[in-house]
């Protein structure tokens, strides 16, 4: 869901979707480490030094 926000240019709905989806991972299932949080957690980075660059 969050590349679809990205595609259509909403990055904050995008790290939005990528937060409740590590919270999920957490909160449900019981996973806070490893490659299922890590990625999601880079996305976000991604998103956010991109949000600022379009920002400026």
């Amino acid at each position: 869901m969050a590349w679809i926000y990205e595609i259509l240019g909403n990055y904050k709905n995008a790290v939005e979707v990528l937060q409740r989806e590590i919270s999920i991972l957490q909160e449900e299932h019981n996973i806070s480490s490893g490659e299922m949080v890590d990625k999601p957690k880079r996305e976000i980075e991604r998103l956010k030094k991109y949000y600022e660059k379009v920002s400026i």
